[in-house]
């Protein structure tokens, strides 16, 4: 984020770029501010919470990592011996994205099953992936759930379970097994007494 100069009118301390914008929820992220008028005394808040691992490089630039967070934006302020600056809505928090379960575990490769995946981080955009191929009709129920219908497939095996956002990538390996539905070869006999 570049922002024209946020900072108190009469303070000499300015936050002019955030990078990155976004990160976990549980924290560590990385972060590099540009801007003016950063000291050796210099702190660094988000939402009230002290960064870490501070480090002020020079006047000009300080980086630190991310104190843990509640999804959502955050106020990144900086403060010193020279005065200090606010910058609303600066960084994003968001739940890392996790993948536990599948539910069931199989059906046939005529698809067409509803699932439930389980873990975290799920949202509107979630998109998941079995075998490659993508669930129709997702209903995100909670930030831990989600169904949807199983896509069908041309060969019986076991596949991939995979959720993707704009937050990150997870796979579970191999934990979706695809069967051939039950056929008919034969009836025998063929005729006779109805009882």
């Amino acid at each position: 984020v570049v922002t024209p100069d946020a900072g108190d009118v009469e303070s000499p301390v300015r936050i002019q770029e955030v990078a990155p914008v976004s990160g976990s929820a549980r924290g560590g992220t990385r972060v590099r501010l540009r801007g003016v008028g950063f000291m050796p005394d210099s702190t660094v808040t988000v939402n009230g919470e002290p960064g870490l691992d501070l480090l002020t490089l020079n006047e000009r630039i300080i980086t630190f990592r991310t104190p843990p967070g509640a999804p959502g934006t955050a106020t990144i302020r900086v403060a010193n011996s020279l005065g200090n600056a606010e910058l609303e809505d600066a960084f994003t928090y968001y739940d890392p994205l996790e993948l536990t379960g599948v539910e069931p575990s199989e059906g046939s490769i005529l698809g067409g099953q509803t699932v439930r995946i389980t873990g975290d981080g799920f949202n509107e955009n979630t998109a998941i992936l079995i075998g490659g191929r993508a669930v129709r009709g997702v209903n995100v129920i909670d930030g831990q759930t989600v169904e949807g219908v199983v896509p069908p497939t041309s060969e019986p095996g076991e596949v991939d379970v995979e959720v993707v956002n704009a937050f990150g990538r997870k796979i579970l390996r191999l934990a979706f097994s695809y069967y051939s539905p039950l056929r008919a070869q034969a009836v025998t006999p063929a005729g006779g007494a109805l009882a």
